[in-house]
């Protein structure tokens, strides 16, 4: 172990002597004289000339670039289109327009009736005690039938099957018949409200003195009788079913009751508190809005429509835009427009959830008495006092989106 440890000792001074101290690696640096200053006359107004150029020319430049290439962040301008004279619903509207297409002939009367059948193949109108069918694509007359015990219609409803067909009329009884033969199947159902339940199997009836019930859509046998609407003049002018069939809305005066479906109790109240102030017999019209959340209500001696939470009982919107009573109402099939049927002679299509005033049919002589929307919120139908029955095609296209 000794020899072993000199051995190592002697190499280690060889590698000692043959290494070069660290300093023989680094090479002296010479010091070079400082270099002369550029003192000509002419490098020195060069010079100048090139900062002046710099200093005025740079901000030039870059004032040019900011506006030629705003910066990511800078708002993008938009640009405002010149008025023009062409009326266009307000962005949070549908644009609709409406044109008519079909003109049938009926006898002329304020109680009439117009109503499609579920698959919207065909077209029915009560007017006076006359029921016709047409063909709702090319108007052509399918079937008339005269029912001596109808009056003048207050209502047309088919049932939601397709297979039968509710009237209500003004002054006479009510009757349910058949789609297909005319045979009367139920009668005395009552002289003013009728509603069917969405899956047909029982009515919603009233009218004069306040009265009304749900009865078998079959047998015609009273299930639920409803507490009576007060007053010595009192009329239960209209009805409704949810369309989830747990609710029934009746009217009563200037107010709208909702009831439970099966025990009768006592819901909810919408009233107007004379905003829209309902003259005459107060509301006359309710419809159900289709996805069950609004209620529509209108007045025939008053000229603004409203709608309703269905659940708080709230009024969100009065339409604006009647210059007479209104006779009707009814939801697109998609819930978003409603349609209404006025005194003024005129129907009007409204944005459902902003109110908004979209397209306003004209061509009727006489008073608007009913309207109803096709199964597939594609056509709109009216019925007039002036002896006539108008299909008019209705188009909506979202901006941004296709409509119905």
């Amino acid at each position: 172990m000794p020899d072993l440890l000199n051995q190592l000792s002697d190499y280690a001074r060889q590698l000692d002597d043959a290494t070069p101290p660290l300093q023989s690696f680094v090479k002296p640096v010479t010091a070079r004289p400082p270099r002369r200053v550029l003192t000509r006359p002419w490098v020195v107004l060069a010079g100048a000339a090139i900062g002046i150029l710099i200093l005025v020319g740079l901000p030039l430049l870059i004032a040019d670039s900011w506006h030629d290439t705003p910066p990511a962040h800078a708002p993008t301008p938009t640009t405002v289109a010149p008025p023009t004279t062409t009326v266009t619903a307000p962005e949070t509207a549908v644009p609709t327009t409406a044109v008519e297409v079909l003109t049938l002939e009926a006898p002329g009367g304020l109680d009439s009736a117009v109503a499609w059948s579920p698959d919207g193949t065909v077209l029915t109108t009560a007017v006076h005690g006359e029921v016709k069918v047409w063909d709702a694509t090319t108007g052509r007359l399918i079937e008339r039938q005269e029912l001596d015990h109808i009056g003048g219609a207050q209502s047309l409803l088919w049932s939601p099957d397709g297979t039968r067909i509710a009237i209500n009329s003004d002054g006479s009884q009510s009757g349910v018949y058949d789609a297909t033969t005319g045979d009367l199947m139920l009668d005395e159902l009552g002289d003013r409200a009728l509603a069917w339940s969405p899956d047909g199997s029982r009515l919603v009836v009233g009218g004069a003195w306040g009265w009304s019930a749900v009865i078998d859509a079959t047998a015609g046998d009273e299930e639920l009788t409803l507490p009576f609407c007060p007053g010595p003049y009192s009329w239960v002018a209209a009805a409704a079913w949810s369309p989830d069939d747990t609710r029934i809305a009746t009217t009563c005066q200037a107010s709208v009751t909702i009831w439970d479906a099966d025990s009768g109790d006592e819901m909810l109240t919408l009233t107007s508190d004379s905003e829209p102030p309902y003259a005459g017999d107060g509301v006359t019209e309710i419809e159900w809005s289709p996805d069950g959340t609004r209620i529509a209500t209108a007045g025939d001696e008053q000229p603004t429509p409203a709608v309703w939470d269905a659940d708080t009982g709230d009024r969100l919107l009065a339409l604006i835009g009647h210059t007479g009573g209104v006779h009707a109402v009814a939801w697109s099939p998609d819930s978003t427009r409603l349609a209404t049927a006025s005194d003024d002679g005129t129907a009007v299509i409204w944005d459902g959830g902003s109110g908004d005033l979209l397209a306003t049919l004209v061509g009727h002589t006489g008073v608007v008495t009913d309207i109803a929307w096709s199964p597939d919120g594609t056509r709109i139908a009216t019925v007039s006092s002036d002896g006539t029955v108008k299909i008019w095609q209705v188009s909506a296209t979202e901006q941004g989106g296709d409509g119905p």
